[in-house]
């Protein structure tokens, strides 16, 4: 065989594979049909379809991220417009927005930037619920968001007032951390600077724990202490602490 014919063989050899790898946008069915057409074998195909979809789905994060800072930097005001009233009944303690009103309020913008979600709060033997949302994005990427909210029961609220009231708050916070949605009221029913000093001890030891199942126990315990107390912005407290290390568990 001559010097120039084995050049010219490995140059096509080399055409071909570029030919083939340049098709990531390619269907899987393009990429096999292509495979059989140059006579590549099975691990090639593999290789291709393994690199195809890493690429896909590195795309479709890149755009799910890119259509979120878009949305959020579009977030108008959202109006708050639930009262919550002091036990005199009479005054107002404080306004927040309803998740009614939020989802209201922002859903053109998730049409606009190609966002859904599935949302689905599960109780959770008889101690809580947790709600967990999914948001996907037109492109193809999800992310997974969940917030968990203990009953409260040493509210006035009866039983099934005490459920409701768990679950709605639940999917309230899961809604607005999957979008990162901030409203005005979050200084008032979420831990400020003033709660993190003034609670300190409590979450110092919730940091210190090292399973979800044990930091889960600690912060029941604390949260049904302040609620003895009537101390609501301190169970607000540990409601945002539990939540951030929970996830931060996750992670580890």
């Amino acid at each position: 065989m001559s010097g120039t014919h084995i050049v010219k063989e490995q140059e096509l050899q080399l055409s071909d594979n570029t030919a083939l790898e340049s098709k990531h946008e390619s269907g899987p069915l393009d990429i096999l049909r292509q495979a059989v057409e140059l006579g590549r074998d099975a691990d090639t195909v593999q290789r291709l379809l393994d690199m195809r979809k890493q690429l896909k789905d590195e795309w479709a994060q890149e755009q799910f991220f890119s259509s979120l800072a878009e949305f959020q930097a579009e977030l108008p005001d959202i109006p708050k417009t639930k009262k919550v009233l002091n036990k005199d009944k009479k005054s107002v303690r404080y306004s927040y927005a309803p998740l009614d009103v939020i989802v209201k309020t922002v859903k053109p913008l998730l049409l606009k930037h190609g966002f859904s979600y599935t949302m689905k709060p599960t109780q959770q033997e008889a101690q809580g619920f947790t709600s967990v949302i999914v948001v996907h994005h037109k492109d193809g990427h999800s992310e997974e968001t969940s917030f968990t909210v203990p009953l409260d029961n040493e509210s006035y609220m009866n039983a099934p007032q005490k459920v409701g009231s768990a679950r709605t708050f639940s999917m309230r916070y899961a809604f607005c951390n999957a979008f990162g949605i901030l409203t005005s009221d979050d200084d008032d029913d979420s831990m400020s600077i003033d709660a993190s000093i003034k609670y300190a001890e409590y979450i110092a030891e919730m940091k210190a724990k090292k399973t979800i199942k044990e930091l889960q126990t600690l912060s029941r315990r604390y949260h049904e202490k302040l609620g003895l107390q009537n101390d609501e912005d301190g169970q607000a407290a540990i409601l945002s602490a539990y939540n951030r290390l929970k996830e931060q568990l996750k992670n580890e």
